[in-house]
């Protein structure tokens, strides 16, 4: 499992904060179903909950900021053929900034 760390934590109750979230290394068989539902925006929520092990509730109450960063993660990892047109350079620069911020 990958962990990542939310810029903005979610809270839960009083006593109960995630400050993080696990992704899974790679989509199973299972974490396609998510494309099932109607609309974009239900399957992405649906992905990063199947791909966090989350429930979607937690999802849905996640900050745009980190969701929109979780999305694209998941979303590249089941379907790397659509990003692959990046540029190399491009996505070597994402990479390092997203490096320099953790």
């Amino acid at each position: 499992m990958i962990q990542h760390s939310l810029k903005h934590p979610i809270v839960i109750s009083e006593n109960k904060t995630i400050t993080e979230v696990k992704i899974k290394e790679f989509p199973t068989a299972e974490d396609y179903l998510a494309f099932d539902m109607p609309g974009r925006n239900a399957q992405l929520i649906a992905l990063v909950a199947s791909m966090t092990t989350q429930d979607e509730s937690i999802i849905k109450k996640m900050h745009g900021d980190d969701y929109k960063e979780l999305s694209l993660i998941c979303d590249k990892m089941a379907y790397p053929e659509f990003y692959a047109a990046e540029k190399p350079a491009e996505a070597k620069a994402a990479a390092e900034k997203k490096e320099q911020e953790s």
